[in-house]
């Protein structure tokens, strides 16, 4: 009710995520120029529905939405104009935790910023998209070499792209950190799992890559102002 909360952050146990994959963050949007690129993360609030009165020539798709993104930093607001809002629109809810890829929306003389959204991404889907690679922890006290056989087994079953890199803790209590060579992994939760049942919780650390900036002409639409 007031605006505060009593116990943790609503965000706090999606830190890790946000903070290793968004290119920034509320409190950075302020140094960025007109149609930058952005990947945010964050909780949808004070969601508003509405019809633009001029869709594009050719298109039927008039409604689209406005929010406050509440980050771990503060909060911005964000538009999803009609052509976004029918693929994504299904994703505008209360309290939704979400990833925001859009550009910022800068006018002359205006101290606020707003953000035009691209695309929403809920956040489990972060790691398989934008992830640059794989950490696998072994310790060698406590997993041996039986347990490399067995983690090659399973990541058998996971051919893609992401590069994997192994880390072994050595029972003198040094570190080797070992280029894998091998072919490529695809991420998974099933994959995470088996992981964790084999070598322990937090023994898959997903080594956080960025999105690729983006270009795309001019919105038709004009930025309502703030009620």
């Amino acid at each position: 009710v007031l605006g505060y909360c009593i116990a943790s952050h609503r965000l706090a146990e999606f830190e890790a995520t946000l903070r290793g994959f968004c290119s920034h963050s509320t409190r950075t949007l302020g140094s960025l120029a007109h149609r930058d690129d952005v990947l945010l993360g964050g909780m949808l609030a004070a969601i508003k529905f509405s019809h633009t009165k001029n869709p594009r020539p050719g298109s039927t798709n008039t409604k689209y939405a406005m929010w406050d993104l509440e980050d771990l930093d503060g909060i911005t607001r964000c538009i999803l104009w009609p052509e976004q809002f029918a693929e994504h629109g299904p994703l505008v809810k209360p309290d939704a935790i979400l990833a925001v890829r859009g550009k910022i929306d800068r006018r002359p003389g205006a101290e606020e910023v707003n953000v035009i959204v691209d695309e929403l991404i809920p956040l489990g889907e972060l790691a398989s998209r934008y992830a640059s690679g794989v950490v696998v922890r072994m310790s060698e006290a406590q997993h041996g070499p039986r347990a490399l056989e067995q983690l090659r087994e399973i990541l058998r079953g996971y051919p893609g792209k992401k590069k994997l890199r192994l880390r072994l803790d050595l029972a003198d209590g040094s570190q080797a950190w070992i280029e894998s060579g091998w072919p490529g992994l695809e991420l998974s939760s099933e994959l995470r799992e088996r992981d964790e049942a084999l070598l322990g919780p937090g023994s898959l650390v997903v080594q956080a890559g960025r999105p690729k900036p983006s270009s795309s002409g001019p919105r038709p639409h004009r930025l309502p102002a703030r009620s």
